[in-house]
């Protein structure tokens, strides 16, 4: 058997041993395939003060961390963080900025949690379609910064304590289906911008403190189907 047979054999052997110590059961040091997203993910782990279920009980480095529970990973190498999914499970603290690292993630859902502080900057997530962070007790402003997340589908921030004003360049996000920012303590106008958003099924901006006309060119979005504008102090159209 030739030398190059003999090297690709043994680069085969230590890959099995690798795979084994990550998805075996051993309690045995992993060797993950991307160092940013595992560090990523441990960041926002420190984050959390309160998990009364354990459900980030999984997340250490004897197991690789695709494996880990509630996350979700690309299909093929390098095995990159994709999703994470951790609606309702009682989680208290804040959002590590860390998450910004996750460079590959599409959806993140952290809705029905008690995560508090400002929303971290997310800017960098070019991949990301859908951002549930709605029923927490999060405040401060929505950043410009977010409307640089050009794929979002779904943006829903509903029912925390944001304040500020509805940042005008929301109406760059053109993939946006559905926006629900209700139940906040957002201030200022409607955007005119809204106009622009031709993909949007689903908006909601009620139980706020909105004032002002209401832009005339949501009524003529044609793919609307849910508008929700109450309990603000808006008045007729513009």
């Amino acid at each position: 058997m030739c030398l190059s047979k003999q090297l690709a054999q043994l680069a085969m052997l230590i890959l099995l041993a690798l795979l084994l110590l990550c998805y075996g059961a051993g309690n045995v040091y992993c060797v993950h395939d991307n160092n940013t997203d595992l560090h990523s993910l441990l960041d926002f782990k420190q984050g959390v003060t309160s998990d009364p279920n354990g459900a980030l009980s999984s997340w250490n480095t004897d197991t690789h961390y695709c494996r880990w529970k509630y996350v979700t990973c690309t299909q093929t190498r390098p095995w990159r963080v994709s999703g994470l999914n951790l609606t309702g499970q009682s989680l208290e603290g804040q959002i590590s900025s860390s998450l910004a690292n996750l460079t590959f993630l599409s959806v993140i859902d952290l809705s029905v949690n008690n995560f508090f502080g400002k929303l971290p900057p997310l800017n960098g997530l070019q991949q990301l379609d859908t951002l549930y962070l709605n029923k927490n007790s999060l405040e401060g402003i929505i950043p410009d910064t977010l409307t640089n997340c050009s794929k979002l589908k779904i943006l829903d921030l509903a029912e925390n304590q944001l304040s500020g004003t509805i940042p005008a360049k929301i109406g760059s996000l053109s993939n946006l289906g559905g926006l629900d920012l209700g139940y906040n303590n957002l201030t200022g106008i409607i955007p005119p911008t809204f106009s622009n958003l031709t993909s949007l099924s689903f908006c909601s901006v009620q139980a706020n403190q909105l004032e002002g006309t209401i832009p005339h060119g949501i009524w003529l979005l044609s793919n609307m189907t849910v508008l929700g504008l109450g309990n603000n102090s808006l008045s007729g159209f513009s």
